[in-house]
């Protein structure tokens, strides 16, 4: 589980950055087309952008780590997750939307379900955003509300509200009067680890979940950005294979290759010979460290990621109103294929591979849109 929260917490400061990626990525597109007498003009960005994360009804994001496995799966006919973001400001928001997805984790929360009062079950849980949640950058959110509710379950809940400090939550049972908690968000981030009350334990163990989630976009937005710097060299070759970051000299390196190997491959399914909208592509990732130099954490990619069904379009204005990659015939955008994610720390004499990796099959959408 510690890998699990770790992972979320990376996103906490990446998120806003791989957002402000797409300030970067966007401008210069990847549709080519015409001949050579024409000159691409870059297309308008507009300040806010709405986002996607979104299943198809038939598809799961499958996380398995140390044996123990959570199934996220979306709820029928609703968008997973959506909101704004406002690139000049770094402003996200996450919509209302009522329920946004279900979590098969009984593997997780089997035990927390029976230390709790009234026969409760949240095993296998939905969760429903009540409050639109609002927060800049890499903070807290400065808003907003959600609950679990056990599958089945129409009466028992926990409720977990954010207040200036961190978040209330609040367990409602059948039966029994309501109990609360107030935790500082350093104290929300460990609670699933090291809390006493089982119903906050449940809850910090959602929260987990919904924030990783939003970590998937970062596979999605450095894809469109590799994607953006190297169409033409795909066009001619069909894929680019590289080198991953290497480990630092004079350190004891990991047991794994050194460096490892990423290739990222086009598949022209348009059949016009150009990188482009409805296309798709692949990365093959063996043993590849992603190494930041700013951070001891950083992680090790081994296993396949699908980019499918790539769309872009820009209107007669020049202005983009959508970028991603969605779902179409039941695929979802992006598809992944074994891939284990794993934890590195990088000490003062080695680099330690964390003993619980995490893999991650199934897939989601993702698209960037003007409002």
């Amino acid at each position: 589980m510690r890998l699990f929260k770790s992972l979320y917490k990376h996103m906490d400061t990446s998120f806003g950055l791989i957002m402000l990626m797409l300030f970067i990525i966007i401008p210069a597109g990847c549709g080519g087309g015409g001949g050579d007498d024409v000159v691409d003009v870059d297309p308008v960005v507009p300040d806010v952008l709405t986002y996607e994360i979104r299943q198809s009804e038939d598809a799961s994001l499958t996380v398995t780590q140390a044996e123990l496995q959570a199934i996220i799966a979306p709820v029928p006919t609703r968008t997973l997750l959506s909101g704004t973001y406002n690139r000049l400001t770094e402003a996200f928001t996450l919509d209302s939307l009522g329920p946004v997805m279900f979590v098969n984790a009984s593997d997780f929360l089997a035990s927390l379900d029976a230390a709790l009062a009234d026969g409760a079950s949240f095993s296998n849980y939905l969760l429903q955003v009540n409050t639109a949640a609002a927060w800049v950058g890499d903070g807290n959110p400065s808003s907003g509300e959600f609950e679990i509710r056990g599958q089945n379950d129409p009466v028992r809940k926990i409720t977990v509200t954010v207040n200036p400090a961190g978040v209330d939550i609040v367990y409602s049972p059948n039966v029994n009067p309501p109990v609360n908690i107030s935790l500082t968000w350093n104290e929300f981030d460990e609670y699933f680890d090291n809390g006493v009350e089982a119903y906050g334990r449940i809850a910090s163990f959602a929260y987990s979940v919904l924030r990783f989630m939003y970590e998937q976009g970062d596979n999605a937005i450095s894809s469109l950005e590799y994607l953006d710097e190297n169409d033409t060299l795909l066009q001619q070759q069909g894929s680019i294979t590289e080198d991953c970051d290497i480990y630092p000299s004079g350190l004891v390196p990991p047991p794994v290759s050194n460096p490892g190997t990423s290739i990222f491959t086009w598949t022209d399914d348009t059949g016009n010979a150009d990188v482009g909208p409805g296309d798709s592509f692949r990365w093959d990732l063996t043993e590849c460290w992603d190494n930041d130099a700013s951070d001891d954490f950083d992680l090790l990619f081994d296993g396949v990621i699908k980019l499918n069904n790539y769309t872009e379009v820009v209107d007669a204005n020049n202005v983009v109103t959508r970028i991603g990659f969605d779902s179409f015939g039941g695929v979802s955008g992006v598809v992944y294929e074994n891939l284990v994610l794993t934890e590195t720390e990088t000490t003062s004499t080695n680099v330690l591979l964390d003993p619980d990796a995490m893999t991650l099959n199934g897939g989601f959408s993702m698209i960037f849109s003007s409002p």
